[in-house]
């Protein structure tokens, strides 16, 4: 007699699991079951902008364009009028600037009207020709942006909002996106000079020339502070104002070196070392400048061929 044979359940083989591929990211290996899926998220809605409103866009970004040009040309031909028919401005080495894009124009910084004297150098008479030199001016927002009314025309002149006293690398990050589209005028001292003396160069200017690896040229202007001394509101006639353009610097082996606090704070030195430059350069030609009267005789006596003594009884 046989004893029956205890039965073995039936166990069913577990199925693989895998996920779907939306998921894992990889494709499913051979007709396996599916026991988790997760649809996928369906990526946003994005309108498209009708014709009409790119077409809007793109009308007022023309007015705007044509507000700026015709403002900042006729800036520069007031300013012209202002240095150079009200006042005597002297000017040296003007063609260092010339009409590249990526510029960026350094001077040193005395007057609220600082900007108008070397936008006028960089923007005329080409402005009107090549609107790549109308340039752009880094302004404090507590004098050019204080309200819509002035900030309104403080856009239409070029000027970047900047946040004094503080490290806005906004600002610094718009500068950089700007500067390769043409020209701009910068302040390396970071405010105005009372005494007259260079002060000492910001780093966030150095910074700027390293991340463009821009044309940089020196500035050095003087006489600006007997037109609009401190504490006026309206500028003065018939002073003497002298500015010395110097040569590109060259950057070459800073622009090697990796970007860094040290490496903008070399940049920088070296281009107030340039500015120094020029500053001895305008002292050292006022001090062998004579009084016009004392020319005249001279001239006279080169004239004539004779003494000044005779020259006189004649």
């Amino acid at each position: 007699m046989h004893s029956p044979t205890p039965s073995t359940p039936q166990v069913e083989p577990a199925p693989e699991v895998i996920f779907d591929s939306t998921v894992t990211g990889k494709p499913p290996v051979g007709p396996q079951e599916v026991i988790f899926e997760q649809d996928p998220i369906p990526l946003p809605n994005i309108e498209r902008p009708g014709l009409l409103r790119v077409a809007g866009r793109r009308l007022l970004a023309g007015v705007n364009f044509l507000a700026s040009y015709l403002m900042i040309n006729v800036t520069s031909l007031v300013a012209l009028v202002l240095f150079r028919v009200l006042n005597r401005t002297r000017v040296y080495g003007r063609r260092n600037i010339g009409i590249s894009k990526n510029t960026l124009l350094c001077s040193n910084h005395r007057t609220m009207i600082d900007s108008y004297l070397i936008g006028h150098l960089s923007s005329w008479p080409w402005g009107w020709f090549l609107p790549r030199v109308l340039p752009y001016h880094p302004a404090a927002m507590e004098n050019f942006f204080r309200n819509r009314i002035i900030g309104w025309f403080s856009h239409r002149w070029r000027c970047i909002p900047v946040r004094r006293g503080a490290k806005d690398f906004d600002a610094l990050r718009v500068m950089t996106e700007t500067l390769p589209k043409g020209h701009m005028c910068i302040f390396p001292e970071g405010t105005r000079s009372r005494t007259g003396e260079l002060l000492e160069g910001r780093p966030g200017t150095g910074k700027l020339i390293h991340d463009t690896r821009c044309k940089v040229i020196p500035i050095y202007h003087s006489g600006m502070d007997t037109l609009l001394p401190v504490g006026t509101a309206w500028p003065r006639l018939f002073r003497r104002i002298e500015v010395n353009i110097g040569e590109p610097i060259d950057m070459s082996d800073l622009f090697a070196l990796p970007s860094s606090k040290e490496t903008s704070r070399k940049v920088i030195d070296r281009v107030m070392a340039a500015i120094a430059d020029l500053k001895a350069q305008s002292e050292a030609r006022a001090a062998a400048r004579v009084p016009w009267h004392v020319a005249l005789r001279r001239a006279l006596r080169r004239l004539a061929g004779l003494p000044l003594s005779l020259v006189r009884r004649s």
